[in-house]
């Protein structure tokens, strides 16, 4: 059975292996603080242009749609959009 967001402890190795590098640090939560990372707006922005640097499109979508199911347990509902880099 899928987790449910009350009982499921997010960790780095749960997202795709391209955009690890990008969330080892948490914005200075800790680990499994899922209400400090999907409220730190700083971080999550930084995300949003460093995961799509190193990730295929896919692999952004996949990182989207897991953000968006953490952070909708915690009530964050608006997480910024991926950001490409115009070549």
């Amino acid at each position: 059975p899928a987790p449910t967001p009350s009982s499921y402890v997010p960790t780095v190795a749960d997202v795709p292996k391209c955009a690890q590098g990008c969330v080892t640090d948490l914005g200075g939560c800790a680990t499994g603080d899922v209400n400090c990372v999907c409220r730190n707006t700083p971080y999550l922005n930084r995300l949003a242009v460093c995961v799509p640097q190193y990730c295929n499109a896919t692999e952004v979508a996949q990182v989207v749609a897991f953000a968006n199911f953490v952070c909708r347990s915690v009530g964050v509902t608006s997480l910024p959009s991926p950001s490409y880099a115009s070549t």
